[in-house]
C-alpha cells in the first residue's frame, strides 16, 4: 500500500509540474502576440496619419502636392516622444520613443530604393513592424516584421518589398 501510495504522489508532483509549465508557454506565447498586436496596430496608425497627411492640401497643413512623402515628419503625424535618439549605432534623428516602443520614418523622398514607410520597434519584444506605404489604398501597404539580433535588424522575408501594384499604388 504504501508503494501505491508513493507512486501516485510523485504522479501527481510530475502532473502538476507539466502543467506549470504549459501554462507559463502558453502565457508567453499570448503575450508575444499580445505584443504583435499591439505594434502592428500602432504602425498602421501612423501609416494611415502619413496617407492622411499626403492626401490633405499644402494650404491645410498637408502634402498633398509633396513629391512621395517628402516633407513629412513626426509633428505631420502626431508622434510625440522624447526625441531623436541613437538607435543601434544609426543617429539622425529617424526614431523617437514613444512610451515603450520607438518609431521610425524612413526614405519619405522615396530615396534609397525604398518606399516611403513607418517602422513601430519595441525593445522589449526585439520585433520590429514596417508599414511600406505605396499609395492611398489598403491595398498598397506593405507590412514586414522583424525580430533584432545584437542589434541588427533580420528582415523576413524581404527589407524591401515590390509595389504590390504599380498601376494603381503611385504617391
Amino acid at each position: 500500500m504504501g508503494q501505491q501510495q508513493l507512486l501516485l504522489l510523485v504522479l501527481g508532483i510530475v502532473i502538476v509540474g507539466l502543467s506549470v509549465v504549459v501554462g507559463i508557454e502558453a502565457f508567453e506565447e499570448n503575450n508575444r502576440k499580445s505584443s504583435f498586436d499591439r505594434i502592428a496596430g500602432q504602425a498602421i496608425d501612423y501609416a494611415g496619419k502619413m496617407l492622411e497627411w499626403k492626401m490633405k492640401p499644402r494650404a491645410q497643413g498637408g502634402g498633398q502636392e509633396a513629391a512621395k512623402m517628402s516633407g513629412c515628419s513626426f509633428n505631420n503625424i502626431g508622434v510625440v516622444g522624447g526625441g531623436p535618439i541613437d538607435y543601434h549605432g544609426t543617429n539622425g534623428g529617424d526614431w523617437v520613443q514613444t512610451g515603450p516602443t520607438y518609431v521610425g520614418l524612413f526614405s519619405m523622398d522615396g530615396s534609397g530604393g525604398y518606399a516611403p514607410h513607418v517602422a513601430v520597434y519595441d525593445p522589449n519584444q526585439d520585433l520590429m513592424i514596417a508599414i511600406f506605404v505605396f499609395g492611398n489604398s489598403p491595398d498598397c501597404l506593405v507590412q514586414r516584421m522583424s525580430y533584432m539580433q545584437d542589434g541588427s535588424a533580420v528582415y523576413l522575408p524581404a527589407a524591401a518589398p515590390a509595389n504590390p501594384d504599380a498601376t494603381n499604388c503611385s504617391l
